[in-house]
């Protein structure tokens, strides 16, 4: 009886079969692609009809050209369909980037007929069209745009349909009336969205415990953000199935000077990032990206890479930054932080060791230093234990030599007996670091250099001008602090040269942090 159960079963599921395939033969199958605008390449993604993919071309010979191209679908100047530049004045762009950024309420999407304003557009693109219509039409709840219309008319024997969504831009879709039914349009012109951006990693891939083992654990960071990119909604023009990595490499520093300056890497002088964060990392990594559909993979991101045979991807030199957190300790806070890849425009222009600097300095200052001040902040001098942890939570904790206590001649000291209250840093930095900048004329701002008669690294300076500000913020009553720098000669002696830096509070912008 059993057997016959399965049997009739087996039957009854194989005849639903024809009506479940029928079921989803009715759904429109779409894939995600990338919208061509005036924005950053692959920022604005959009779903089409997975039957227009093997149609589609793109109308100039960069695809990062946004309005100056567009997108179609179908045989050579036989296209169904496809997307249309917008050009607007100057005015309209003032317009719309004012109302879709929050600016003042004189910014109005009414101040415009844009049922006129859209029918001189289509005219001046298909002169002679007849029974124009341009209608108001529905818009997405959330989404790239809030105000759309659509258009219908005929010109030279064929019947169109257009439709505008108003937003940052004006976003177009056009096609044949029987290849682009209306409900088909909605759905397509609903579907624009932002992209997510796989190169945008700072504080998403973090563990919350070390071990450690720096090999082991910054392979698993980078495995994790490597499995995120398959996920992630992204264009099939960026879309990848796989991953192979096939080295990491530690890298030491490079001791190269910047070749570039601005106002963040503002100085032409070795870039001492491995003094200032002892617990960043570097590694070379080689690895490789395997495209959902190699035939339309146009990922530029990350530069200098190769695509292999297969099709694949590859970075055999892409540089990935990492840090352990031992300046915190809290449980919104992880040890061990994926900081992002090297851009190949910062390598080129400002160097590995700034580039280096560029992305520790914004984790610090995005991630940690906030709970620094929030935790161990106090506002009485007198109160040694918050103001030595507040100090121990800063860069360059590391140098502060302890072994006779914290509050010892050779790490700090705080002056409480009277007005004004102090407090003195010591950091021993073991490496010779002059200030090579004196006779150079490529020095982005000079003035910006907080103690211009001090002897010692530019950048060393700076980051002791920030630690001052931290205290500052963190201690209320303290009215001066004195941080001597101790650094080596570099003769066979090895013996420490104090160089003496204060700093007054009226000096500095008072600045109060609040944990995110």
């Amino acid at each position: 009886m059993m057997k016959r159960t399965k049997w009739w079963l087996a039957i009854f599921f194989l005849c639903l079969l024809p009506l479940v395939g029928c079921g989803q033969d009715n759904q429109v199958r779409t894939e995600t692609i990338i919208f061509p605008t005036a924005g950053e390449y692959a920022s604005v993604i959009f779903n089409v009809p997975e039957t227009w993919i093997d149609d589609m071309s793109h109308t100039t010979d960069d695809p990062m050209a946004g309005p100056s191209g567009y997108l179609v679908f179908g045989p050579e100047e036989e296209w169904y369909a496809g997307t249309r530049p917008v050009y607007l004045t100057g005015e309209m762009q003032n317009l719309l980037m004012g109302y879709f950024s929050g600016r003042p309420s004189e910014y109005k999407l009414d101040q415009v007929d844009w049922t006129a304003f859209f029918e001189e557009y289509l005219l001046e693109l298909h002169p002679e069209a007849k029974d124009l219509l341009v209608e108001e039409m529905e818009a997405p709840e959330t989404g790239l745009w809030e105000v759309g219309y659509t258009a219908t008319f005929s010109w030279e024997g064929e019947s169109y349909r257009y439709g505008f969504g108003i937003g940052p831009q004006i976003y177009c879709l056009w096609g044949h009336k029987e290849v682009l039914p209306p409900e088909l349009m909605q759905k397509i012109l609903f579907s624009l969205r932002l992209s997510e951006d796989p190169e945008n990693v700072m504080g998403k891939y973090a563990m919350q415990e070390f071990s450690g083992d720096w090999d082991k654990e910054t392979k698993a960071l980078l495995e994790t953000m490597l499995k995120d990119h398959i996920a992630m909604d992204l264009p099939i023009q960026r879309t990848i199935i796989g991953y192979k990595i096939h080295s990491m490499e530690p890298k030491v520093p490079a001791h190269d000077i910047p070749q570039s300056l601005n106002h963040i890497i503002p100085y032409p002088d070795q870039i001492p990032w491995d003094m200032i964060y002892p617990s960043v990392r570097v590694y070379q990594v080689d690895y490789e990206l395997i495209p959902y559909r190699p035939e339309q993979y146009m990922d530029f991101a990350g530069g200098d890479f190769q695509l292999t045979e297969e099709g694949n991807k590859r970075y055999t030199k892409r540089y990935a930054v990492f840090a352990e957190n031992n300046f915190v300790d809290h449980e919104d806070l992880s040890k061990l932080y994926f900081l992002g890849f090297i851009s190949p425009s910062d390598l080129a222009e400002i160097g590995m060791d700034a580039s280096v600097l560029k992305l520790a300095d914004r984790w610090f200052e995005d991630t940690i230093v906030a709970y620094a001040e929030v935790i161990h902040g106090t506002p009485y001098v007198g109160d040694a234990m918050k103001v030595g942890s507040l100090i121990m939570s800063l860069p360059f904790h590391e140098t502060i030599n302890t072994e006779e206590g914290t509050f010892a001649e050779k790490a700090l000291a705080i002056q409480t007996e009277q007005e004004p209250y102090g407090i003195v840093v010591n950091y021993w930095l073991e490496a010779p670091l002059h200030d090579q900048t004196g006779l150079s004329s490529r020095v982005w701002n000079r003035d910006a250099d907080p103690f211009p008669g001090a002897d010692l690294n530019p950048y060393i300076k700076r980051q002791v001008y920030r630690n001052m500000g931290y205290i500052f913020s963190g201690v209320q009553n303290v009215t001066y602090v004195t941080i001597h720098v101790w650094t080596q000669r570099g003769d066979e002696e090895e013996t420490f040269v104090r160089t003496t830096l204060r700093g007054q509070r009226n000096d500095f912008p008072e600045v109060v942090y609040d944990i995110p």
